[in-house]
């Protein structure tokens, strides 16, 4: 049976949850140590959720929580028989897949898809459209599904159905759609009390699912218990309201006949709109209501979630209906701050003047309300990367002279560059090729430890090649070969070697000898120029001079590697070499090792290992940075006083304050790109996912989630000039 349980707070679906699961499996001797699954849609969500639990009925056991495509993954392995252990037509196994097609239609004349010669200019721009094109088509498997089935039956000459048949239909893959319908079918012959299905599987809090998903989920329904919680902004229904901008593109004979309802919602609320209609339409749903509606509502941000509830339009100006309550506020020299003070609004110069205006606030509160505490403080931003070097440096201080300790915080949904050091290391050292080896980027990845340490450097080594580096006028490049590849004249002059070649014969020979290698009784590998001894050095300086050519030998491998072409298997072990070599089997250096171990798994699962497809260096460092990017992290989600996070994973979490940062014009939503041949881009459909739509909703449900005081903050003065900035949309809104 499927159950949709709704509710305007997260905490009523929480208890909901809690009474659900409190009931026992139909058959406990075969489902005693059965665990309860839940499907949530982020770690932040998962840990609240466990944390509540435990809170309501004394303890949190036994209760594994997924995320959506990996339940869905697990569920069509349990029922479909010889089902593979990963999706072969999962984007990352596709854009292997799509990449081989195109570096056969590289340099042909008689190419399959001469819609694309544009596109393939070289192996890079050929993995940077399989790329594209592997998260498109995924995007179709999920959302056009209906073109992806014609597809595979006529002979549509469009290139992207060629390109479908000729990479999936013609080599027999199992995709999305075909274990739709195998599923199904095997549903039908299958006995629930004998099955390793669990009796009960709860999804609590999602936002947004494929129509594939509840399709599956629909039939699912008929066998086992399904429940639906979901966050419903309105406890009217809402499904045909039209925001005021929508109202004003219609024909003005029909205008009448459309509403809005609340603006906000009818505004910001077309992705839950959508999400919920499809819910509802699911067959033989039962739908339960938990409501929390707040009679006695005082504040401001009480009075606008009370409307968005009862999808009622606001009374304009500072009387209401329910009379006394005042909506002016004061103006600030950083915002405008409603009377009550439960919504607030700070325009600032700068992304660290809004970080110190939080601050301020933040104190007033905890000062001023003892019963708040700073775990009941989430502040949220679109570009965590952006604000966590001045949230590091504001909260990190004590707030005055009398505070022995500054305001406990944490900071999660972070990079893995940014959280951890060896990943940061290893990025700039792929990027040296581009940055053509000049003295700067190589000095600078001695500025880390990790580097530092397997050459038996310190800090102040480091400054004093800065300045041996400066005597011998280094500047740029390996050596006149790598100067010529990079399409200038092949000169020896300010490059690394010959600066190099110097100070290693100024030990030998004193410095008024000019030394000609051409001349020196051996076969010199080109023509080079005549080198004059740098015979500075002496002592341990010298032994210093050891160091920075072993280092610069190291990395200078990379300039070789620029100008070779090899297959994938020797690209993945000369990598492990090199990070062997560099690290010295460090510890920090283990999590590189894995991620090339998951490289070459996941290249076997594609089928692709044995291929002899030769790849130039550009391509395996974009492909090994996408592989160090997806490295996760340790998050730090309610885990210890101010939480600092992106708005996706605290989403709908309710806090007792929420203040949201980098609330700017431009920045917030974020706009989603279409490719030109993104064929769905010409027709949206209902369900559509967008970007922009998804951050319009987080918006609404971080205000629908806060509970006492919701604070926006945005640079809304220019820096130069005072002039004035506009916020968000949302904002103004």
């Amino acid at each position: 049976m499927l159950y949709l349980h709704t509710s305007n707070q997260l905490e009523q679906l929480a208890k909901q949850f809690c009474l659900v699961t409190g009931e026992p499996y139909d058959h406990p001797q075969n489902r005693f140590f059965d665990s309860e699954k839940v499907i949530v849609q982020n770690a932040g969500m998962a840990r609240w959720l466990s944390l509540r639990v435990a809170q309501q009925t004394g303890i949190s056991a036994n209760m594994e929580t997924l995320f959506p495509a990996e339940f869905m993954w697990r569920l069509l392995r349990m029922v479909i028989a010889d089902l593979p252990e990963q999706d072969p037509c999962a984007p990352a196994s596709l854009r292997w897949r799509l990449f081989m097609v195109f570096l056969d239609e590289l340099g042909d004349a008689e190419a399959d898809f001469p819609e694309l010669t544009h596109y393939l200019k070289d192996e890079t721009s050929a993995w940077d459209l399989a790329g594209e094109l592997s998260r498109l088509l995924d995007q179709y498997l999920f959302y056009r599904d209906d073109w992806i089935r014609e597809w595979e039956t006529n002979s549509e000459t469009h290139w992207q159905a060629r390109l479908w048949r000729k990479v999936v239909s013609d080599n027999g893959l199992v995709h999305w759609l075909s274990m739709q319908d195998q599923f199904i079918e095997a549903l039908k012959n299958l006995d629930p009390e004998t099955s390793a299905l669990s009796q009960r599987v709860s999804f609590f809090s999602l936002s947004a699912l494929s129509p594939g998903y509840l399709r599956l989920l629909g039939e699912l329904g008929k066998i086992i218990d399904i429940h639906l919680f979901i966050i419903n902004p309105c406890q009217e229904y809402w499904g045909d309201i039209l925001s005021e901008k929508q109202i004003a593109r219609l024909d003005p004979a029909l205008q009448d006949y459309y509403e809005a309802g609340n603006p906000l919602l009818s505004s910001l609320g077309k992705q839950g709109r959508d999400f919920i209609d499809q819910c509802l339409d699911l067959p033989d749903i039962q739908l339960i209501d938990q409501w929390r509606v707040n009679e006695q509502a005082t504040s401001l941000l009480a009075h606008l979630q009370g409307d968005i509830l009862a999808l009622r339009f606001p009374r304009q100006g500072k009387e209401r209906a329910d009379g006394g309550l005042t909506v002016d506020g004061d103006l600030t020299a950083d915002g405008y701050i409603t009377a009550d003070g439960s919504v607030q609004f700070h325009a600032c110069h700068t992304p660290m003047r809004e970080v110190e205006v939080l601050r301020d606030q933040i104190l007033d509160i905890l000062q001023n309300d003892p019963e708040c505490a700073p775990s009941d403080i989430v502040v949220m931003m679109p570009d965590v990367e952006c604000y966590a070097p001045y949230i590091e440096a504001v909260f990190s201080t004590p707030p005055d002279k009398q505070s022995k300790t500054a305001l406990p915080f944490s900071i999660a949904d972070r990079s893995p560059s940014a959280s951890q050091q060896i990943i940061e290391v290893m990025l700039k050292i792929l990027a040296l090729p581009r940055t053509r080896f000049d003295v700067e980027s190589v000095f600078e990845l001695l500025e880390y430890e990790a580097l530092r340490k397997p050459f038996d450097m310190q800090q102040s080594d480091v400054i004093e090649c800065r300045e041996l580096a400066r005597a011998v006028n280094i500047r740029w490049g390996v050596s006149a070969t790598s100067r010529h590849h990079n399409g200038l004249p092949e000169t020896d002059e300010h490059t690394w070697r010959y600066a190099l070649d110097r100070m290693l014969l100024g030990y030998m020979m004193p410095g008024e000898t000019l030394f000609d290698p051409d001349n020196a009784g051996h076969a010199a590998p080109e023509k080079s120029l005549p080198l004059l001894p740098y015979d500075q050095l002496e002592g341990s300086k010298v032994q210093l001079l050891a160091r920075l050519k072993r280092f610069t030998d190291t990395i200078f491998t990379l300039d070789e590697w620029s100008r070779q072409n090899k297959n994938l298997q020797a690209w993945l072990q000369q990598m492990r070499s090199f990070i062997r070599t560099l690290f010295k089997e460090d510890n920090d250096a283990s999590a590189l090792l894995d991620m090339l171990d998951e490289m070459r798994q996941q290249i076997e699962t594609a089928g692709l290992a044995e291929s002899d497809n030769k790849l130039p260096f550009a391509v395996i460092s974009k492909i090994m940075k996408q592989a160090l990017q997806g490295i996760k992290g340790r998050e730090k989600f309610l885990g210890y006083g101010i939480t600092f996070c992106a708005l996706t994973p605290m989403r709908s979490v309710p806090f007792k304050v929420v203040a949201l940062l980098g609330m700017n014009d431009g920045d917030f939503p974020r706009h989603t790109k279409k490719h030109g041949f993104d064929l769905s881009a010409r027709q949206a459909r209902k369900g559509d996912r967008s970007q922009r739509d998804e951050d319009r909703y987080l918006f609404l449900e971080s205000l629908l989630a806060t509970r006492e005081k919701l604070m926006i903050s945005f640079v809304g003065q220019s820096v130069k000039d005072n002039a004035t900035l506009p916020p968000s949309v949302v904002v103004s809104e």
